[in-house]
């Protein structure tokens, strides 16, 4: 149960209030003089609520206070100390990072696009259209098996093995032998159409 206290201006809310209620609702008119009575008391009231209200400010700015105190003093600490405004050195930026791929990367023609400067372009096109010596071509292959080596070593821990499969196991393995669906088995017993 609910009740609700409803003045002249408000009397939309009472409607609407009205339409939503289950059961019946019973409407009782305050009289004036118990209205000014408790309006009176609130009054009264109004005074004391108003200072609690700012020693709550006061506590709540208070707090905030001295958090930013404690915060400022293990600032001081730990400065003093020097260990924790150290700079990390051994993680990488993000360009340190970005060069790091690159080196690493088997093809340099990747599916990443970059700038390329004019140098680089025309080197490019000197590598495709001369043709290498035996010895440029050995020195290349080794430098590829090198960065794919050092690739799967570092990506080794990340990755599952998967698991092997040979042709042979899955030929072997005893599964029920495929037949065609449009030849009916050979000892198929004729079935009795039942009479409506």
């Amino acid at each position: 149960r609910s009740i609700s206290l409803v003045g002249e201006n408000e009397r939309h809310l009472l409607k609407d209030i009205l339409k939503t209620c289950k059961v019946p609702a019973k409407m009782r008119i305050i009289p004036q003089e118990i209205v000014q009575i408790f309006r009176n008391k609130l009054e009264e009231l109004e005074p004391d609520i108003e200072e609690i209200l700012k020693m709550e400010y006061g506590e709540k700015m208070l707090q905030t206070c001295e958090t930013q105190i404690d915060k400022a003093e293990k600032r001081l600490k730990d400065s003093k100390t020097d260990t924790s405004n150290a700079k990390r050195e051994w993680f990488q930026n993000r360009n340190e990072r970005i060069a790091e791929q690159d080196k690493l990367r088997l093809d340099p023609h990747s599916n990443k696009k970059k700038k390329v400067s004019k140098e680089e372009r025309e080197q490019i096109q000197k590598m495709k259209s001369t043709p290498k010596t035996a010895d440029d071509r050995v020195k290349f292959e080794m430098q590829k098996v090198a960065r794919f080596q050092t690739r799967q070593t570092n990506g080794s821990s990340s990755k599952r093995p998967r698991d092997s499969s040979s042709f042979e196991t899955d030929l072997t393995i005893d599964k029920p032998q495929w037949r065609p669906k449009s030849t009916p088995p050979a000892a198929s017993a004729p079935t009795k159409k039942s009479k409506r």
